[in-house]
């Protein structure tokens, strides 16, 4: 755990690796797991964060409320494509469906070309190395 103020943040595997200690807001996930970033990222990523931070309708913690597509699990995989970090290839199917597929909703709702882009790239690079079939790769690149 790590503390800061008198809060106490848990860490965990999804936002272990978005602890900055420099970080200038809490990006906090609909299910309450806080990562501690830089508002420069979200606002070079992503020009709904943009337009919210010119905005100045937030303060130092940045909530997301829609359980659907704000999970603590898309977060983490939507800041892993923002600071580029290395990106796994799914597991399986119900993975890609389930994380992937809600992902690309996610990159639109906050239209985050770069992320887009990243995401493109991982998907065809995952798709000419699978073990599984391709096709489905496609479908969530085509979204």
């Amino acid at each position: 755990m790590s503390k800061s103020g008198d809060e106490v943040t848990v860490i965990n595997t999804l936002n272990k690796p978005f602890q900055f200690h420099d970080s200038d807001i809490n990006l906090i996930s609909a299910d309450g797991v806080v990562f501690k970033i830089h508002k420069n990222k979200l606002q070079s990523s992503s020009s709904v964060f943009q337009v919210m931070f010119e905005a100045g309708k937030h303060d130092d913690n940045l909530e997301l409320t829609d359980t659907t597509l704000e999970s603590s699990n898309i977060v983490s995989l939507f800041l892993q494509m923002i600071y580029g970090h290395k990106s796994d290839p799914p597991i399986d199917w119900l993975q890609l469906k389930s994380g992937y597929k809600v992902l690309v909703e996610f990159i639109d709702k906050y239209d985050a070309s770069a992320a887009r882009e990243h995401l493109c790239t991982c998907l065809t690079l995952w798709a000419m190395t699978s073990k599984f079939s391709t096709d489905r790769y496609l479908l969530i690149g085509s979204r």
